[in-house]
C-alpha cells in the first residue's frame, strides 16, 4: 500500500524454495514478482512429504507441525494473500490437516 510500484523480489529455501519455484512455474503468467532465488530447495520434493508423512514421528512432529506453523501465519495474512492471488483458498488451506494437504491447496 506504501509503495505500490515497487518491484517485489521473494528467497526461498529448502521447502520453502520449492514451494516459490513451484508457485511461479504454475503462475508464469500472472504472478507479480519482479526476481525470485531458490536456495537449497529439495528435489523430488512430493515423493519425500509422502514418504515422510508414512513415519509416525514424520506425521505427528514434522507434517503437523509445519502445517501449524504455515496456517498460523495465514491466519494472520491469508485475507490480504486472498486479495492479491486469484483463487486462493485460504478455508481449504485452515483446513489441512498435514503438509501434503495444505502443499496441494497452496500450490
Amino acid at each position: 500500500k506504501r509503495f505500490p510500484t515497487s518491484p517485489i523480489f521473494a528467497a526461498g529455501f529448502s521447502m520453502g524454495s520449492n514451494q516459490l519455484v513451484k508457485y511461479i512455474g504454475m503462475n508464469a503468467e500472472n504472478h507479480m514478482l519482479t526476481a525470485a532465488m531458490s536456495v537449497c530447495n529439495g528435489f523430488e520434493y512430493e515423493q519425500h512429504l509422502q514418504r515422510l508423512e508414512k513415519t509416525p514421528l514424520g506425521e505427528q512432529i514434522y507434517s503437523r507441525g509445519m502445517t501449524y506453523l504455515h496456517q498460523e501465519y495465514l491466519r494472520n495474512y491469508g485475507e490480504e494473500l486472498r486479495q492479491h492471488v486469484e483463487g486462493f483458498e485460504l478455508e481449504k488451506a485452515l483446513a489441512a490437516a498435514k503438509h501434503s494437504e495444505l502443499d496441494e491447496v497452496l500450490v
